[in-house]
């Protein structure tokens, strides 16, 4: 393994700005947020702490993993705006019924980062998720289990039948989480109900977004190759 010389070379790098944007728009939703809902200035600054610092800790191990090499500006720019996007939506959720779509932006990350960041992600949402509803450690270890098996699965959404199989797996999974939250009862509630739904809908969404990301994929280079030809027309044009 190569040897760091500088701890600073390791820290100021381009996933700074992905720290800091990211810290910034936590900051900002969990004050509005919390101010709007009558939370105490201890819990927010509680929910601010444990994001930022665990932001900073995987901006060592993106470095450290080379992970940075390999995503543009664009890419953690759009993490960011994913993630800040899920954090506002896990504090609704103290208020509003948002079922299980409060995983989506990460869920989506999942497409355009690689899994291992997206699951460090959804760990500190998950937990952010608990301690604005006051949930068990139980239903933290249930949503994260369930967020971290989607994101292994992703991969294998570019079939039709295989997003078949993927929702089979995540319903399965949910309905097992909730017999296992209820207590081994089977009367779930409307909600549990409106939970599996989501989930459903939250796979086909994922499904739909692949396949719109693949199509770009494979537009882009012809859009390139396009524009190629085009200076070298004109450029003959000039010398001509």
């Amino acid at each position: 393994m190569k040897k760091r010389d500088n701890i600073l070379s390791t820290v100021f790098t381009p996933c700074l700005q992905f720290v800091c944007i990211t810290s910034l728009l936590v900051v900002l939703i969990s004050f509005l947020a919390g101010k709007a809902y009558g939370v105490t200035q201890a819990d927010i600054g509680k929910i601010i702490f444990w994001n930022i610092e665990f932001l900073f800790v995987l901006t060592l191990c993106i470095e450290l993993l080379g992970w940075g090499k390999t995503l543009s500006t664009k890419k953690f720019l759009l993490t960011s705006g994913l993630y800040a996007a899920s954090f506002g939506v896990v504090w609704l959720s103290g208020n509003y019924l948002t079922l299980n779509f409060w995983m989506l932006g990460i869920l989506i990350m999942g497409l355009i980062i690689p899994s291992e960041m997206a699951i460090a992600l959804h760990i500190i949402l998950t937990i952010s998720y608990c301690m604005i509803n006051g949930l068990s450690v139980d239903t933290f270890i249930c949503y994260f289990t369930f967020g971290t098996l989607i994101l292994l699965l992703e991969e294998f959404l570019d079939k039709l039948k295989n997003t078949v199989a993927i929702l089979i797996i995540g319903l399965t999974t949910n309905i097992a989480f909730l017999i296992l939250l209820h207590d081994f009862a089977f009367d779930f509630s409307a909600e549990a109900v409106y939970e599996l739904i989501s989930t459903g809908v939250m796979i086909l969404c994922l499904w739909g977004i692949r396949m719109c990301f693949e199509a770009y994929e494979c537009k882009e280079p012809r859009v390139k190759e396009e524009l190629l030809n085009q200076l070298k027309e004109f450029s003959e044009t000039i010398y001509e």
